[in-house]
């Protein structure tokens, strides 16, 4: 079995960019997103998925045996199977008086 995970920005996407991260399973003092995201990117490497960083995926269609995603520069990869994870964008309400208040609770 071959592996590609595919990221749009960043290995561990926004997760890595938390000061600390404290809902996950195995971290009950709770770790950094960038050690987290470090973690999931050693392990990745260790059971020898390749990673493309960066690229986005623009097209999905369906192929003959499987599945042709089509990344931002042009290049295709085939899948019998894709699996979906959109993740989270983050997002700032426009409001006056707002940035001072954003890391301490807004």
């Amino acid at each position: 079995m071959s592996t590609l995970p595919l990221e749009r920005e960043a290995i561990g996407g926004q997760a890595s960019s938390s000061s600390l991260i404290r809902n996950y399973l195995g971290f009950p003092r709770g770790t950094s997103g960038r050690g987290l995201a470090s973690r999931a990117f050693a392990q990745v490497w260790a059971f020898g998925a390749d990673t493309v960083v960066s690229r986005p995926v623009i097209g999905l269609r369906p192929a003959k045996t499987g599945y042709l995603l089509i990344l931002a520069d042009g290049t295709e990869a085939h899948s019998r199977s894709v699996v979906i994870a959109t993740g989270v964008s983050y997002r700032r309400m426009d409001a006056p008086g707002l940035d001072p208040l954003i890391g301490a609770g807004v």
